[in-house]
This record gives C-alpha cells, sequence and structure tokens, in this order.
C-alpha cells in the first residue's frame, strides 16, 4: 500500500518530465571484496546485464532506476598446512540501483554522471577451488546473506543515432556498504567480514519514449 501511494505522489511528477528512455546494456564486471582479517584478494570478472528506465525531468538533470544481473565475487590463494588453497567464491546478484542523472548535451552527443544507492538480493553462491592439487566446488548460499546495500557512481556518453535512438556506453565504480558473510566455515579463511567492490563497464541502447 505504501508503494503504490508513493507511485501515485510521484506521478505528477513523472508525467510532467520532459522525456522518458528505456535502455539495455550489456558488458563486464571486475569485483573484489574487502576483508577482515585482511588478506591478499583478486578480482572475479564476470557477466553483467542491465534493464532500465530514465526519467528526465530537465536538460540536465534525471532519475534512472535499473535491474541488473550482476557476477561477482574474489579470487583467493593461500598457502596452507594441507597445501596451497586457491579458488574463487562466485556470487551472482541481481541488484537494483536508483542512480541521479545529470549531464549536458552537444550535437548528437551526451555526457553525463550517475550516482546512488544499489539494494543487491544475492541469486547463487559457490566455493569453486583448488585444496592441495584436488579441484572442488561447493554451494556457499549459507555463507552469506540474501541481501546487501551499496552505492555507485561513475560516468559515460550516449550518441543519438535519431530522436528515438541512442547508444550508450558507461564506467562505473561499485562500493559495497555492509557485511555480505553470514558465516564462514572454511578453515583457511576464518573471515570476519566481506564487502563487495569493484567496477561496472557496458554498452547499450537506450529507445526514447
Amino acid at each position: 500500500m505504501r508503494h503504490i501511494f508513493l507511485l501515485f505522489l510521484l506521478l505528477p511528477t513523472i508525467i510532467s518530465a520532459q522525456q522518458i528512455s528505456v535502455g539495455f546494456r550489456g558488458g563486464v564486471a571486475s569485483t573484489t571484496a574487502a576483508v577482515d582479517p585482511e588478506l591478499s584478494l583478486s578480482a572475479r570478472t564476470g557477466m553483467l546485464l542491465t534493464a532500465g528506465a530514465e526519467v528526465q525531468f530537465t536538460e540536465w538533470f534525471g532519475l534512472q532506476g535499473e535491474v541488473q544481473f550482476v557476477q561477482r565475487g574474489a579470487r583467493i590463494a593461500l598457502p596452507t598446512g594441507i597445501g596451497r588453497v586457491a579458488g574463487t567464491y562466485q556470487l551472482d546478484y541481481v541488484q537494483f540501483p536508483l542512480l541521479l542523472k545529470t549531464g549536458v548535451t552537444e550535437g548528437n552527443l551526451r555526457v553525463f554522471a550517475v550516482a546512488g544507492p544499489t539494494l543487491g538480493l544475492l541469486f547463487s553462491a559457490q566455493a569453486r577451488g583448488s585444496v592441495a592439487g584436488i579441484d572442488t566446488t561447493l554451494s556457499a548460499t549459507d555463507d552469506f546473506t540474501n541481501n546487501e546495500w551499496g552505492v555507485e557512481f561513475g560516468g559515460g556518453t550516449e550518441i543519438a543515432i535519431d530522436p528515438m535512438l541512442a547508444v550508450t556506453a558507461d564506467l562505473r565504480y561499485a562500493v559495497g556498504l555492509t557485511n555480505v558473510l553470514r558465516q564462514s566455515d572454511f578453515p583457511p579463511l576464518q573471515l570476519n567480514e566481506m564487502k563487495l567492490n569493484g567496477l561496472k563497464a557496458g554498452i547499450g541502447i537506450i529507445f526514447r519514449l
């Protein structure tokens, strides 16, 4: 009920918007983790798929909401008493960024910046790795929380093909604000906290309604 009431409050503003656009984007996400205690972790590179809509209120200001499927995680390599442990936490999320967007337009080119909060819902979690030369894959769903909060910011360009169609490219940095780790039963790690950070790069197409 609260969401319906909020929609009715925003409806006049949306209707009076200068322009409404929808778009689709694909790309890559390079994610690593900030952990406690500190360890040397390298990035996991995965797929990024995005669908979104923008409400442009003025020539230079708008609001953009998205649904993203993003493959995240981190790689680790540790020497232990049982041999070298090497592996990857593969964490797939459905994320919902809500971004303020500002930009300037010159001819067919628009340059923009975005920033705002992101809610992530865990889609799947696996731990894949090698212990003493033996490869293994384990479910890690119980090790991670079902959701996380973060912020992302960045910028990009849009090139208008015609008044109703444009291509876009952008680069963003995502910062995790909440601990995604519920528990860690993997003895070589014994982590207390994990926050996911990383880059997202994408290209896509925009349809102006």
